[in-house]
Order: structure tokens, then sequence, then C-alpha cells
């Protein structure tokens, strides 16, 4: 029945997360492993010993440690601010990657690879064997280098030149650079050891990759001038 031009539509319904999909499951997975390791009792040489990143394994040439140190972490806290970044600054490039199977592989895959980054970065700048890093801050943080290469009109990827790119970075480096040099990452973490300089590695690797993962994506959308 028609009840006259003033029917309306009922709106529709805004979607709950509005987060790309492989976004979300990326930080389902982060929170799933803790959940699994939390759950299962696993002691620290269980998981630490073969899984975590070291100075050991770079020294032995043990390259999985690169990938599996990024979904394991400290405690409750440490692993929901990775997810949270990872949800806040990982809807850009995955929209920029787009919605298929392709652009969602590819995703996982420039994500793993600015940990892998971070950690290798990392491993360069120490001088003994004696260390040890878990945790997905180094590819959270690519994330974030990512979409700062696209603060601009429309999300699309800019040039690295771009005063939102430059803004973010100098804000980002100068926050890495505090919370290592004056000891207050330290003091937030309850006295663990925050490797600040894998955060930077990992956003100047996420801006540096972002266009090359782009094009694995088979986009063809027009880069920024």
């Amino acid at each position: 029945m028609d009840n006259g031009p003033w029917e309306t539509s009922p709106p529709p319904r805004e979607p709950l997360f509005r987060a790309p999909l492989v976004v979300l499951l990326l930080c389902a997975g982060l929170i799933g492993v803790h959940a699994a390791l939390w759950f299962g009792h696993f002691s620290a040489d269980q998981v630490l010993a073969p899984y975590a990143l070291t100075g050991q394994a770079m020294t032995e040439r043990r390259w999985i440690p690169l990938f599996s140190h990024i979904f394991l972490h400290a405690g409750w806290a440490h692993v929901l601010m990775n997810a949270g970044f990872a949800l806040a600054f990982g809807a850009a490039p995955a929209r920029l990657f787009g919605p298929t199977i392709r652009g969602s592989v590819v995703f996982l895959a420039f994500f793993l690879a600015c940990g892998a980054i971070a950690g290798l970065g990392y491993a360069a700048i120490q001088s003994d064997r004696n260390w040890a890093v878990i945790g997905a801050s180094g590819a959270v943080a690519g994330l974030m280098g990512a979409t700062s290469r696209m603060l601009n009109e429309g999300g699309r990827l800019g040039p690295p030149w771009g005063r939102g790119f430059a803004g973010m970075t100098l804000s980002w480096v100068a926050l890495n650079a505090l919370l290592g040099f004056t000891g207050i990452g330290a003091s937030l973490s309850g006295g663990l050891q925050v490797a600040w300089q894998m955060h930077i590695i990992g956003y100047f690797a996420g801006a540096g990759l972002i266009g090359l993962f782009w094009g694995l994506a088979g986009r063809r959308d027009p880069i920024t001038e």
C-alpha cells in the first residue's frame, strides 16, 4: 500500500565496526594468541626461548623469530594496546590495498614485513647478544607510517614530502626519543625495557614500503601528486 510521497525508507544501519575485516581479524589474532598462551599456562621457556626475537637468534641466523615475536606479548595491557593501535592505523592501508583476498593477503604481508624490518634494524644497532624483544609494536608502527602517507583528501597515497607526513613523522620520532632517553617508557611499562627504536624503524619501513605493496595489491588508483 502506497502511503504517499512523504513515506521514507528507514535509514541504513551503520556497521558496528567500520574497520576492514582483515584488520579486525589481525587484532583478533594478536589477542587470540596471547589468550591461548595465557589460558594454556605456557612457561616463558616454552615460548620466549624459541620464538622471541633475541640477539642469539639473529647471530645464529634463525629467521622465524623475526615474525613470531610479533605475536608474543608481555601481558594483557601490552597486547590490547598494540591491537588498539593496529585497529586505529590499519584501516587506511587495508582500504588502499582493497577488500579482495589479494588485498587482504598483501595487507598481512605488509604488516609482517614492517615487523621483520623493525626487528632487523633493532638487531643491527645492538652491540651484544644479550637482549630479547616481543610484541607487535614495530609492525603496528609500520601501519602508522603507511597511514601518515595518506593524510590527504580522499585518503589516497601521497608523497613522503607532504605536510601531513612530515608533521606526523616529527611527532612520532620525538615522542619515542623522549620515551627512550628519559626512561619514561620503562616507567609506563612497569619497569620493562621499551624497544623504542623499533617503533621508529617500523614507522619508516611502513612509510617507505606502502607504495611497493600497493602495487603488489594490483590497485590502479592514482597516487596523489
